[in-house]
């Protein structure tokens, strides 16, 4: 598993999730997933698809009914204490910030390092966590005392606390307005980058998913599709491409499509466009 390890930070074969003692609920159907150091991935699906499902197994929080799980190269079946591999490897940031609301925002950060650094090194380590996400003049501020967008800063920079390999985010800007989710995904962004963590993040926002580099797509517990994010005009044209309105151009014949004063000439462009688009995607 040594090349997998170096090629691939998480690699899923044929995950299935089944809940129900009697009546089975199939969560995941055999899905094989694959994703490198450095990744910065956005999965979208309709609720229930299995998107939190596959999130929680990611994050050893649940187990799959069949299938196998390698993160960094192990299997994840067979390590014994998951607490302290999650604490080692796996950071999370959820829709609710989930933050202790009696601690300041440097002492939320030095929670998930307790008992593993000094507590001088805890207290270093969470003031660069704060200068990092942008928040070192609200050090001292309660959660209670910052805005939606800051309180989940604050979320981000405690997923990071121990340096993991790996975050995963359930809906992180769900509960942000479009501004704030924009300047958190921003953030995010610049973290990958600079830090170089693999971020998987699960999304209903279009918006959000197309500030990754790639998308994938889940509908009855497996994928679907996967598209690699190009420049706003190209993912424009992926989403017009899947509505009916775009169907029903990729699939009439040459003539005019009825209903729309188009020439055959434009028909024709607009055509190849989505083709191209169709294929992209």
């Amino acid at each position: 598993m040594m090349d997998a390890a170096r090629e691939w930070l998480i690699e899923a074969n044929d995950v299935m999730r089944i809940y129900g003692d009697g009546e089975e609920i199939r969560a995941l159907s055999g899905v094989d997933l694959r994703i490198k150091h450095g990744e910065l991935i956005a999965i979208m699906g309709p609720s229930g698809s299995g998107k939190s499902t596959l999130l929680n197994i990611l994050g050893t929080l649940d187990k799959p009914t069949r299938g196998s799980v390698f993160i960094g190269g192990q299997d994840v079946s067979k390590i014994k204490n998951k607490a302290a591999f999650r604490a080692n490897t796996v950071g999370f940031i959820f829709q609710l910030h989930n933050l202790l609301p009696t601690l300041t925002a440097l002492e939320n950060l030095e929670v998930p390092m307790a008992g593993r650094l000094a507590a001088s090194e805890s207290r270093a380590r969470a003031e660069d966590l704060l200068e990092l996400v942008g928040l070192s003049d609200r050090r001292d501020h309660l959660p209670n005392q910052l805005s939606g967008g800051q309180r989940q800063r604050v979320a981000v920079a405690r997923a990071l606390a121990n340096k993991p390999p790996l975050v995963l985010a359930d809906e992180p800007t769900g509960n942000l307005d479009s501004a704030a989710g924009q300047d958190l995904m921003e953030l995010i962004r610049e973290l990958n980058l600079s830090q170089g963590v693999t971020f998987i993040i699960v999304t209903h926002d279009l918006a959000v998913a197309r500030e990754t580099s790639r998308i994938l797509v889940m509908e009855d517990g497996k994928f679907v599709r996967e598209d690699v994010v190009g420049s706003p005009f190209e993912e424009d044209l992926k989403v017009w491409a899947h509505t009916e309105l775009g169907q029903r151009i990729l699939s009439s014949a040459e003539g005019k499509l009825e209903g729309f004063d188009v020439t055959d000439g434009q028909l024709k462009e607009i055509r190849s466009l989505l083709t191209q688009a169709d294929e992209l995607a």
